[in-house]
């Protein structure tokens, strides 16, 4: 982190200076003797959050050790701070195509865990002297067991959290369904177990046909959950598919219950650096985890999987959905000609709400601030929005078009590991509230893809946003 702070520095003071040169690294950056600052809440206009990045360089190239708070006219931002605010900075850059934001907003209490807790790391020595980094995906391919122990943990949250396993995780970028994760965590165990860091290959893993199991109560030995991973992962590479099930010495244990108990014994070993001498399982057929099939729409419960971002229709009034409201102006002369042209050639609602969806993704481009700020018609007439804005122009032209429209609120994890308070859109079509977020050209009506729909937390559904 006293590194990256360097860099974030050295960004900004080469953009505000127009400069394009790349930014050495600087290594061995010390952390602060000891961290200190207020609580800072303010607006730091370009040229002040410019003087404070400068602030940074100096103290870094002077001392080959960050700041323990960098002075500013709204007081001393404590490193952490400091860093974070830097990191906004560039962020806004990178989605707005290089440019610097205006004005850069920092809440921050000097109480919040972040400056409590001082970022560490040690670096392993090398002969070239630069930094020692696990790769996840080397030239020799495959799949690495740190990204697959760090998959098994987020799988594992999900449990936690849910009752049911997610449809898919994400490794490295990539998508992976629970039938393929099946065998990289059967295979990770195996590997592990003889000392082996070797990549594991990912193989092609069609989902179980009818997953079954018996009601699981005690403890395999490290011995027996090993061999009942080996012979998991070998079914899997011999018949191209999942289990229904799996033989132990206390019964037939069900496709789901692998899958979560693998993840368990993965995340042990992440965090302890050993396999655990014995796992407990204490599982029915009927449990929730076992009655969710993940990928077959069958979730069980209403854990937030991808297909609780389309909801089913219950007979709840339409008239607020079709409203016209402050953000959202339904009935402007501007809004329905727009709708009356983009739905010229449609015969019925979901043909009008495809091609609303396909104009908003290819006419509105996505913009980061926050909150409401333009409206429908602002954001019609610059092209452009956030989520919470492009959300106003959706809905009006859905409503506008006859359709019941409505928004969603809720914190997701984006593709960048990032996570945001989010907003998006439902549209009825066919009895089906069917997820609309043009933020990405990368979605799709009823599919999102640039954020994970198995790990969100849902905060609303409503007729108009208020803020």
């Amino acid at each position: 982190m006293p590194e990256y702070m360097y860099l974030l520095s050295k960004t900004i003071y080469n953009k505000y200076n127009k400069k394009t040169v790349k930014v050495p690294i600087k290594y061995n950056v010390k952390n602060p003797a000891k961290a200190s600052g207020v609580s800072i809440n303010g607006k730091f206009s370009k040229k002040q959050y410019y003087a404070l990045a400068k602030k940074v360089i100096k103290f870094i190239n002077t001392n080959k050790q960050v700041p323990n708070f960098v002075a500013s006219n709204k007081g001393n931002l404590q490193y952490q701070t400091a860093l974070y605010a830097l990191n906004k900075v560039v962020y806004y850059s990178k989605i707005n195509k290089g440019a610097l934001p205006a004005s850069l907003n920092v809440n921050i209490a000097k109480s919040h865990n972040m400056n409590k807790v001082m970022p560490n790391m040690v670096r392993s020595s090398s002969k070239t002297g630069t930094t020692a980094i696990v790769p996840t995906s080397p030239a020799t391919g495959g799949i690495s067991l740190v990204a697959i122990k760090d998959a098994s943990s987020r799988v594992n949250a999900f449990v936690k959290q849910n009752n049911i396993l997610p449809n898919y995780v994400e490794i490295n970028g990539k998508q992976y369904t629970m039938q393929k994760f099946l065998y990289l965590v059967s295979t990770a165990i195996v590997n592990i177990n003889k000392k082996s860091t070797a990549n594991i290959a990912e193989v092609d893993v069609s989902s179980p046909p009818q997953p079954s199991g018996v009601s699981i109560n005690g403890a395999l030995s490290k011995a027996n959950y090993v061999d009942l991973a080996s012979r998991v992962s070998n079914y899997i590479i011999k018949n191209k598919q999942a289990p229904n099930f799996a033989s132990s010495p206390l019964g037939s244990i069900q496709y789901q219950t692998l899958i979560s108990e693998f993840s368990k014994i993965l995340e042990y070993e992440k965090i302890y650096k050993t396999l655990p001498n014995s796992v407990t399982i204490n599982v029915k057929p009927t449990d929730p985890i076992n009655k969710a099939i993940p990928g077959t729409g069958n979730t069980g419960n209403t854990g937030n999987s991808s297909a609780s971002l389309n909801d089913k229709y219950n007979g709840e009034d339409l008239s607020n959905f079709l409203k016209p409201t402050k953000n959202c102006q339904v009935t402007d002369p501007i809004i329905k000609t727009l709708v009356a042209g983009i739905t010229k050639n449609c015969n019925n609602n979901k043909e009008k709400a495809t091609a609303i969806f396909n104009w908003m993704i290819a006419n509105v481009g996505y913009s980061f601030y926050y909150n409401t700020v333009k409206g429908a018609i602002g954001t019609y007439n610059a092209k452009s929005g956030n989520c919470v804005d492009q959300s106003h122009l959706s809905i009006a032209l859905y409503r506008a078009a006859g359709i019941p429209a409505r928004y969603v609120h809720g914190t997701c994890t984006f593709s960048s590991g990032s996570v945001y308070g989010h907003v998006w859109v439902q549209v009825l079509i066919d009895g089906v509230w069917t997820v609309s977020d043009t933020t990405s050209k990368n979605n799709k009506l009823g599919v999102v893809n640039n954020w994970n729909p198995n790990t969100y937390t849902l905060n609303g559904k409503f007729s108009e946003i208020l803020f």
